[in-house]
């Protein structure tokens, strides 16, 4: 798993140097997506290195949101601002120019935009700083969300998931199109939940599995 040696690598960077590393991969693969229609190989996984590369640096610099309320505030309700207006003034152009209507929702598509980066960094720092209460059902859906964001965004999952089973092209001028996509996101996750429980079961066996062997060839 590639996960605990990218952990450990970011850990072990100087603060400096991994300050450095954020603004390069942002640089690359996030702020230069500014540039219409401008990709150099940005995509999904690549989003997700990069915001826990960010999470990784906040950590270390014991950044808090109640230190940055207002900053972390502006993270989620300007890009979103913008995103906003971009898209009614674009789509307004794109009645006497053509392009302007097709890139009308560009900032919004792609997890590794600069409005989709900020925006998850502030909702993520929001969410450092709720009181919830542990329990056995929230702490099960908290440690399946990984598995779950693994399990849809890889690319024959995605592909069968939102071009074959769940065409939304097909619904998003419906008025249940809202409903329908609250549906399909919830389904989507308890499928995931139930998935990332069955791999849980057999990793736990296979562990035992092996401890037991282990522990006979020993006697």
């Amino acid at each position: 798993m590639i996960w605990p040696f990218y952990h450990q690598a970011l850990l072990n960077f100087v603060i400096d140097d991994l300050k450095k590393y954020v603004l390069i991969i942002l640089s690359v693969w996030s702020f230069s997506t500014l540039i219409p229609f401008a990709n150099v190989g940005a995509n999904n996984l690549i989003a997700f290195l990069m915001l826990y590369a960010i999470v990784i640096l906040i950590k270390r610099l014991k950044i808090t949101f109640d230190d940055y309320k207002k900053v972390f505030s502006g993270f989620i309700l300007v890009p979103y601002g913008i995103a906003v207006l971009s898209i009614i003034i674009l789509d307004l152009l794109g009645e006497k120019i053509a392009v302007a209507a097709e890139y009308s929702c560009y900032f919004m598509r792609g997890n590794y935009r600069p409005v989709s980066m900020m925006v998850s960094i502030g909702l993520f720092m929001w969410g450092t700083s709720w009181k919830v209460k542990t329990n056995k059902l929230i702490n099960c859906l908290a440690d399946a969300t990984f598995g779950i964001y693994l399990f849809h965004m890889y690319p024959p999952v995605m592909k069968l998931l939102f071009e074959n089973l769940f065409i939304i092209n097909q619904v998003i001028y419906k008025p249940y199109a809202v409903l329908y996509c609250i549906a399909v996101t919830l389904g989507i996750f308890v499928v995931g939940v139930l998935i990332d429980l069955i791999r849980r079961v057999l990793f736990y066996y296979c562990t035992f599995m092996i401890s037991r062997i282990s522990v006979e060839k020993q006697t």
